[in-house]
């Protein structure tokens, strides 16, 4: 794998470990912060049953706004549930 075309989010020691730069480290802007590791890819990867993305978003107070982000899982054959 181009290790050009990748990007983590995660330890100093996952950077030792996969041979992987730092490029930017303490990018928390809480003190109470705490890491879910993430991994960038441009290619694709095998789906598993555990496979599990998190995500927290934003939209403005007006009607429709909701709706505009979720059409767009819609639209990609994106399945959303809640554990």
């Amino acid at each position: 794998m181009n290790k050009n075309s990748i990007a983590s989010i995660a330890s100093k020691n996952a950077a030792e470990i996969f041979d992987i730069p730092v490029i930017q480290e303490g990018i928390e802007d809480n003190t109470n912060n705490y890491t879910r590791f993430l991994v960038f890819s441009k290619g694709t990867s095998d789906k598993t049953e555990s496979s599990k993305t998190s995500i927290i978003f934003s939209v403005k107070h007006e009607a429709g706004a909701l709706y505009e982000i979720i059409k767009e899982f819609y639209q990609n054959k994106i399945n959303l549930k809640k554990d």
